[in-house]
């Protein structure tokens, strides 16, 4: 299954999911379908997924929820879906990195500007004090630290 989503084989899913397949399996490094098929920036495949019951809210080993790694990749559109499907806004992974955080380090400004609208904290703080403003510094987007 999670094979298919990397190589966006929308079919192959729909077979998998049809036999049976455990849509929530997970591999070595605690990641399922759900966030390959984000990583594939595939919109089709995320609601394919959702839609027959993978659970958005889990945590891959470093702590990272879909949402999490959606605000990495850049597409909002599947940030806008997860958001709407009920993901956790204010999950962190292990380094207490939330979304915003994350949009901000990789420099996806419209994700901010969802992620801010939908009441994301602005002063969540990681476990190093760290901040969206002072990480998203850091990345040197001005039109970022302006927003913010």
């Amino acid at each position: 299954l999670m094979n298919a989503c990397d190589n966006n084989d929308r079919e192959m899913v729909k077979f998998f999911i049809e036999k049976g397949a455990d849509i929530n399996a997970l591999n070595a490094y605690n990641s399922n379908a759900l966030l390959y098929a984000i990583n594939q920036n595939n919109l089709k495949m995320v609601q394919l997924l959702v839609e027959n019951g993978i659970n958005i809210n889990f945590k891959d080993n470093d702590g990272d929820n879909a949402l999490i790694i959606a605000s990495m990749t850049g597409t909002l559109d599947i940030v806008k879906y997860l958001i709407s499907k009920g993901i956790n806004i204010k999950a962190k992974n292990n380094s207490g990195l939330n979304a915003l955080i994350i949009a901000c380090i990789y420099n996806k400004l419209e994700i901010v500007k969802y992620l801010f609208e939908c009441g994301i904290d602005i002063n969540d703080q990681t476990i190093n004090g760290g901040n969206a403003l002072t990480l998203g510094a850091r990345s040197g987007n001005i039109e970022i630290i302006k927003y913010l």
